[in-house]
């Protein structure tokens, strides 16, 4: 069990409104860190907030916020299986959320928050899936930027005679050997949802890719002779990939996108993906970054603009996609930022449901 807090804390940020609000976004995974533990850090954290409330606040408004804080945070769920917490505190309005992400602490009063806000405090861990191929063994590694973890490994075995006693042609033996290493590998991206790369030499990777069943999921090849290859030489072969991650991670986005297509569990466009949110059908939303729902997008549904909660200047959410990002959160999915025109084939905004 790890028994210490150790993600990076910003200090508390505050700027003067009209009226106080005050969100908390940090580590919250009871299953992995001791409940005094918790205590003592939303403590701490609440003590900073308080401070920064009673020097721009020091009204009932302000003391107000402050009751509210602790209310929530004495009613927060010990039992959770989550990884981190979202509150958002305002004179007539709280939310908490359980995120499936590690976050960076952040702790803000009297600014302006949106759900987003929680979404770009994830924690970008650099973890990838490697698949070293050779010509008689294969291996495949759970990597980060500082190591390589081999989880699991295979060897051909000899190829089998044919009823004349002379062995069956090296073609078909290794096809069987390539298919055998797909059907490994299909649990092992089941288990990760991590980018994946394959390393070998190039009639090896070209060998494999006419058979495999996950050639979507390939992020990128890595050409060289890697039979018995050691975790320094697989660790040095993967360092321009790491060296160009944000690279990575669209491609990856990408991969995910076009594996779901393929099986038909894709939504796009605002229509499509409101319905399947509030459905609690999404498991993954990629948005344009800078998406949201705008005048020109009344050709759609009116349901979505009216279903939306009625404004509320102390809400953080104030369009459609924010309640559709909201709704994925809650029911356990992830979401991820992309770069403005990414998504150009795919109505700037997707949703994932496998």
């Amino acid at each position: 069990m790890n028994t210490s807090l150790t993600p990076a804390t910003r200090p508390v940020s505050s700027v003067t409104y009209a009226h106080p609000t005050v969100t908390v976004i940090m580590p919250f995974n009871p299953k992995m860190i001791l409940k005094n533990q918790l205590e003592q850090s939303l403590k701490v954290a609440t003590g900073k907030v308080e401070e920064q409330i009673l020097q721009h606040y020091p009204d009932e408004m302000g003391l107000l916020v402050i009751q509210k804080l602790l209310k929530v945070i004495g009613e927060l769920n010990f039992s959770t299986n989550h990884n981190s917490i979202a509150i958002y505190i305002s004179p007539v309005f709280e939310k908490v959320l359980y995120l499936d992400m590690e976050v960076t602490q952040q702790l803000l009063v009297g600014q302006s928050f949106t759900i987003r806000s929680a979404v770009q405090s994830k924690v970008q861990v650099k973890k990838y899936l490697l698949l070293s191929l050779g010509q008689h063994t294969s291996s495949i590694y759970v990597g980060t930027s500082e190591n390589l973890v081999r989880i699991v490994s295979d060897a051909a075995t000899p190829p089998p005679k044919k009823l004349d006693g002379l062995p069956m042609q090296k073609p078909a033996h290794q096809q069987d050997f390539l298919k055998h290493i797909n059907n490994s590998l299909g649990f092992i991206l089941a288990t990760y949802n991590l980018p994946l790369f394959v390393a070998g030499a190039p009639h090896l990777i070209k060998a494999f890719k006419a058979v495999t069943l996950h050639a979507p999921a390939i992020i990128q090849s890595i050409e060289g002779n890697f039979e018995n290859a050691t975790i320094e030489k697989l660790c040095v072969a993967m360092q321009l990939p790491l060296d160009n991650w944000e690279a990575v991670l669209q491609k990856n986005i990408l991969a995910k996108i076009k594996t779901a297509e393929g099986k038909n569990k894709i939504a796009c466009g605002l229509k499509a993906v409101w319905q399947q949110a509030m459905s609690r059908r999404g498991k993954l939303l990629i948005a344009e970054q800078n998406y949201l729902y705008h005048e020109a997008c009344q050709t759609c549904d009116e349901l979505i603009h009216t279903a939306i909660t009625p404004h509320n200047k102390f809400s953080y959410l104030h369009n459609a996609v924010d309640e559709i990002i909201e709704k994925v959160l809650e029911n356990g999915g992830g979401v991820e930022f992309v770069e403005d025109g990414f998504l150009k084939d795919y109505q700037a905004l997707v949703l994932i449901n496998d």
